[in-house]
């Protein structure tokens, strides 16, 4: 009698065979549509993948600015990424000097001449000999920070003592700011030299005074003219301008 063969693999290619003729075509459609699609999203993965490590490269590599390869591309647009950069060290603002402060009352004076100028190797404190054409003059130039209250604001709001230093003239003005200005106009050691002195002083102690004399920068030298070069207006406007605020404000 014949034996029968009845193995595992005889038995498994008949149930694939079974379940084969059992598909509908319609499902056999489905299938083959659901494999591309599972295709797709694998290759989707695989080129995130690339850019997001692409992208990382970049970021470091520029400082901070993202650039997306294949931007330029068909498929759709990314949005743009800000550029994040480092901030910029501020210059190193240079200090203004007693050099700077001449040049400033240099300009502020009527055109002339100059020479002579001397400056001090403390403050802002300086003087220079000044030519209009009309005779030689010395101005002199003072910077100072005073404090608030103090005996020396007290002193530079009020005339001088007449008895200890006498003078032909003292006018103190409060202006609108209340600021306090004094001017003082007195006798110098020269023959016919007269000073002339505008003083100004801010609320918050900032002490602008400028002199001047008709006679040049030596020691008792006699006067070169009647009277010296700025009238007191022009002494006023002179150290109420608003270009010495940055010597006090650090420029």
């Amino acid at each position: 009698m014949p034996v029968e063969h009845d193995s595992f693999e005889d038995r498994l290619g008949a149930a694939l065979r079974q379940v084969g003729g059992t598909f509908d075509p319609d499902d056999q459609t489905r299938l083959a549509a659901a494999g591309r699609a599972h295709g797709r999203r694998l290759q989707l993965r695989r080129r995130v993948a690339v850019l997001g490590g692409a992208a990382s490269i970049a970021l470091v590599g520029l400082g901070g600015a993202l650039l997306l390869p294949g931007g330029g591309s068909g498929g759709q647009n990314l949005p743009a990424v800000a550029r994040t950069e480092a901030p910029t060290a501020s210059p190193t603002r240079k200090p203004l000097t007693v050099v700077d402060a001449m040049e400033t009352l240099k300009n502020l004076l009527p055109e002339g001449k100059f020479s002579n100028e001397s400056v001090t190797g403390v403050g802002l404190l300086g003087s220079l000999v000044y030519d209009d054409g009309k005779g030689l003059s010395t101005v002199r130039l003072s910077l100072v920070q005073v404090e608030p209250g103090s005996s020396l604001a007290r002193e530079t709001t009020r005339c001088p003592d007449k008895t200890k230093n006498p003078y032909d003239s003292c006018e103190v003005t409060r202006l609108p700011d209340s600021s306090v200005l004094r001017i003082v106009q007195e006798p110098g050691d020269g023959a016919g030299e007269k000073i002339w002195t505008a003083d100004l002083l801010t609320p918050d102690g900032r002490r602008v005074e400028v002199s001047e004399t008709n006679t040049p920068d030596s020691w008792k030298a006699p006067a070169t003219r009647d009277e010296p070069p700025l009238s007191t207006d022009q002494l006023q406007d002179l150290v109420t301008d608003p270009a010495w605020d940055r010597y006090f404000t650090g420029g």
